[in-house]
């Protein structure tokens, strides 16, 4: 053999290794439709099933946050249900005296729970390359209606950061520090 044969053969051999741990680490996410990933779709459809009831924090007209009481469906995944609970904020109160904590546009991107506690949400919207600037108070209730409802609903979150069209911005609207993770705010919430 050759050895250059020996380099294209070695060259082969690590490129189907590296296109099998991808496909393996894919597989195992269930990310494939394949049958090794069924078992993955099948827990994920179970755990829509079942429901979860959570407090969501809203803006109310009078400086406060609201808590209305919302059944989502539920997920083993923390990252999952945090998603899930930001969706939930983002269609909005039912209620007439809570306000919409960001504009119908947005929509919730990546979501996930680190092992440290810290929830990072990265909220998008086309319309709006950085967060859209509000007054201060305004301001302080959108992101304390994030960061209390993923905290207070999801087991092991501690803290929320953040991100805007999968950005981390220093400041969210030129009011509050954002470039840290934000702990909740219970004396926000209208009693």
């Amino acid at each position: 053999m050759t050895r250059r044969l020996a380099w294209v053969l070695l060259a082969a051999a690590t490129a189907l290794g590296l296109t099998a741990t991808w496909v393996a680490a894919r597989r195992d996410r269930g990310a494939l439709p394949d049958g090794t990933g069924a078992e993955h779709a099948h827990a994920d459809a179970s755990a829509a099933e079942t429901r979860v009831r959570v407090q969501l924090y809203f803006p109310s007209a009078d400086g406060r946050l609201a808590v209305e009481p919302r059944e989502l469906a539920g997920s083993a995944d923390p990252s999952v249900l945090v998603a899930r609970i930001v969706e939930g904020l983002l269609e909005g109160p039912r209620s007439e005296r809570s306000l919409r904590p960001f504009p119908p546009e947005v929509t919730v991107g990546e979501t996930f729970l680190a092992a440290d506690g810290i929830a990072y949400v990265d909220l998008r919207s086309p319309a709006h390359p950085a967060p859209p600037f509000q007054g201060s108070t305004a301001e302080l209730l959108a992101l304390y209606s994030l960061v209390n409802s993923v905290v207070e609903n999801v087991d092991g979150a501690r803290s929320l950061v953040v991100l805007w069209n999968g950005r981390q911005p220093r400041t969210f609207g030129g009011h509050i520090d954002t470039s840290r993770p934000l702990l909740p705010d219970p004396s926000l919430v209208a009693s």
